[in-house]
């Protein structure tokens, strides 16, 4: 996703913050032949901004990929729950924690993804998901809203960390 070049390496905590790329802006991208989007959920995108395990792989594959990166609305108030998160957690300093956020944002605003809107039709969708697979999986609310958000506007593949959307995805195929 992001290559290290475009890394900003905070050595006091060994954090490492992380800008998105050039490469995967919206606009650099050659169009797919097939006009594909892959949905990216929260879990993800806060690796381009936070050193994780996976956040090197996960850069290698997202610079790999020509699709068009979305989401739903979802991830602006997701990501920032993250920081928050990681700022409470004194995994990142408040300065780590105000660059990302405004980095974030700045790729928000420049448009480097597409952010689907969350409707009430989508989140009746999101609902039904969740009693249908109450069974087998345990989804949560703000998944299964992206779940939903993905099947409206057809975007696929998922690609994410979470234990739990994989399954769900395989559930539903049935």
């Amino acid at each position: 996703m992001l290559p290290l070049r475009n890394s900003s390496v905070f050595t006091e905590t060994q954090w490492q913050f992380r800008t998105f790329p050039s490469c995967l802006r919206k606009k650099c991208w050659p169009r797919p032949r097939q006009n594909r989007r892959i949905a990216q959920l929260t879990i993800v995108v806060a690796k381009l901004y936070f050193y994780e395990p996976e956040s090197q792989r996960i850069s290698e594959l997202l610079a790999e990929d020509k699709s068009e990166f979305c989401s739903s609305e979802l991830l602006i108030s997701e990501f920032h729950s993250v920081a928050c998160r990681k700022l409470r957690e004194k995994i990142i300093t408040h300065r780590q924690f105000r660059e990302a956020i405004d980095k974030f944002m700045e790729n928000d605003k420049r448009g480097d993804w597409r952010l689907y809107p969350v409707t009430r039709e989508t989140l009746s969708s999101a609902g039904r998901l969740i009693e249908k697979l109450s069974g087998s999986v345990g989804l949560k609310p703000l998944d299964a809203i992206h779940l939903a958000t993905c099947i409206e506007y057809s975007l696929h593949p998922i690609f994410t960390t979470d234990k739990v959307m994989p399954s769900a995805a395989k559930e539903l195929k049935r």
